[in-house]
Parts: C-alpha cells; sequence; structure tokens
C-alpha cells in the first residue's frame, strides 16, 4: 500500500497518508493538507519500502516456500526409514525373546539368538563398574 510523508511548513509536523485509490493518489501526490492546521504540505523524503519480485528461492520470506526441497525433508524420510527397520527389528526381537522365554537376545549376521551366559556376565561387570564410577563422582 502507498504511504506517503507530508511535512507541514507552517507547524513542522511530519504526517504519514494511506493513499489507496488511484484518484486519492493523483490528488495527494505532491501535497496534502496538514492534519493540524490544514495548510498544503509538500511530500517528504521518505525511506522506500518496496520488495523484490522476482521468483527465486529465498525471497518469501518463508522457508518452507522458499526451500520445498531441502535437507530437512530429506532428513525427515532418511529418519521415518530408519525407524520403520528399527521397529521391524524391534518386532522380531521381542517375538524371539516371547518364544523363548528369555530376556536378553543378541543378533548376529542377522540371526537372533539368546544372549550367552558369558555375554551377560560381561555385561554386568561394565554396568557395575559404571554404576561405581558415578557414585564416586559424586
Amino acid at each position: 500500500m502507498p504511504t506517503y510523508e507530508f511535512l507541514c511548513p507552517k507547524c513542522d509536523y511530519l504526517f504519514e497518508e494511506l493513499l489507496i485509490q488511484s484518484e486519492e493518489i493523483k490528488k495527494y501526490q505532491e501535497s496534502h493538507p496538514c492534519p493540524k492546521c490544514r495548510t498544503k504540505s509538500p511530500r517528504a523524503a521518505s525511506a522506500v519500502n518496496f520488495t523484490f519480485n522476482v521468483k527465486t528461492p529465498g525471497n518469501s520470506g518463508v522457508h518452507d516456500i522458499d526451500y520445498p526441497k531441502n535437507i530437512d525433508v530429506v532428513v525427515g524420510r532418511s529418519a521415518e526409514k530408519k525407524w520403520q527397520k528399527y521397529n521391524v527389528r524391534k518386532a522380531a526381537r521381542d517375538k524371539f525373546r516371547k518364544e523363548h522365554g528369555v530376556t536378553a537376545v543378541t543378533e548376529h549376521n542377522g540371526k537372533i539368538m539368546p544372549t550367552s551366559s558369558k555375554k551377560l556376565a560381561i555385561r554386568q561387570k561394565v554396568l557395575n563398574m559404571l554404576l561405581e564410577s558415578k557414585k564416586a563422582e559424586r
């Protein structure tokens, strides 16, 4: 919308007028009556307000419009595929646990099997060491 600034020569009042209709623009393009003293006030020099109407990315200020095929979309899709694979593996492991009555399972070369007692002992030892180091930090 065209906003014009005017400076009254009599009372030094700087004011803005929003001129919408083409008749108003033609009539008040050079001068406008001051709202305080009604003196004919010439148009003042003001800052320019414009935008580029170029159809290139990065001009609307809205990220999704300017960059529709950005890395976020690609990452989102790959993350979705990753979670699908994870959920399939988790379902297979849960099924194996239920069928064999075990809680600890290991996957080796795509095959699911119960975790050996030796591996469980190592896991427990590492867990205990971690807990002890956390206690020592406090």
